[in-house]
């Protein structure tokens, strides 16, 4: 049984238990067991690495590497940037990106795949209401990402990342349908934040070690600040001792 049938079993007995033995306290009882299923409910759906929906994966497998991973493009102006330095490296990524713009701009989604990289379903709208669909609109929106992806790069994603990290009950359910894993990440950038390309890349360097799954963001993104952000975390992975190389998930075996 998941931890989220778990936690309704659990909730829906103590508001029966609250309402049927709690006496004058029976309100007070049942407030307090239906906030404290709420906030699980919210910890779930807002922390990608809450177990309560389902796992999500959150490293890697390699005693001698970590994963960048970029989302929310393509974007005309920043993913070639980005291409571009990782072919100077010799590094490896995985681009979560989104159907409406993979349409637009299919050169960068063919040349993403040509260049060795991984491509994973970022959804296709990558829209405010996405969590609060239910399992036929979030299949929808996750099949004609993945149609657009296909047609693009002669590849279909086998990864999902949703928008802002955030999951309804639907999300682990329909995802495995469509034979996706839900990743997450380790080290949350904040790259999309108003911190200097410095702060954002020492923010990495504090906790990037072996395993780590690295959240950075191309889409929407100014490309100079990206690239100083991505050659500082990469020259940072070599400095350790043993150094680290960024691969592809799916190259992490």
């Amino acid at each position: 049984m998941s931890p989220h049938a778990v936690a309704c079993a659990a909730w829906s007995a103590a508001l029966a238990a609250a309402l049927v033995f709690g006496g004058e306290l029976k309100l007070e009882l049942a407030v307090v067991a239906t906030t404290l299923f709420v906030a699980l409910v919210a910890h779930g759906v807002a922390s990608i690495r809450s177990p309560f929906f389902g796992r999500a994966r959150l490293r890697i497998a390699r005693p001698d590497a970590f994963a960048l991973t970029f989302d929310d493009g393509p974007d005309p102006q920043t993913t070639p940037v980005v291409l571009d330095l990782l072919r100077e490296r010799g590094a490896q990524a995985t681009f979560f990106v989104v159907g409406e713009k993979v349409r637009r701009f299919p050169e960068l989604v063919r040349r993403i795949h040509e260049e060795g990289h991984a491509l994973g379903n970022h959804s296709d709208r990558h829209s405010w209401a996405h969590n609060f669909r239910l399992a036929g609109g979030l299949r929808r929106d996750l099949v004609a990402c993945q149609e657009a992806v296909e047609q693009a790069a002669g590849v279909a994603p086998r990864l999902f990342r949703p928008p802002v990290g955030l999951r309804n009950p639907a999300t682990h359910r329909v995802s495995a349908e469509l034979g996706l894993e839900l990743v997450g990440w380790s080290i949350r950038s904040l790259d999309t934040t108003r911190r200097s390309a410095a702060e954002v890349s020492a923010r990495v360097h504090a906790a990037l070690e072996a395993g780590a799954i690295v959240l950075l963001h191309d889409g929407g993104r100014d490309s100079e600040r990206t690239r100083a952000i991505t050659t500082a975390i990469l020259e940072q992975a070599e400095r350790l001792v043993p150094p680290l190389r960024s691969v592809a998930l799916g190259q992490d075996a």
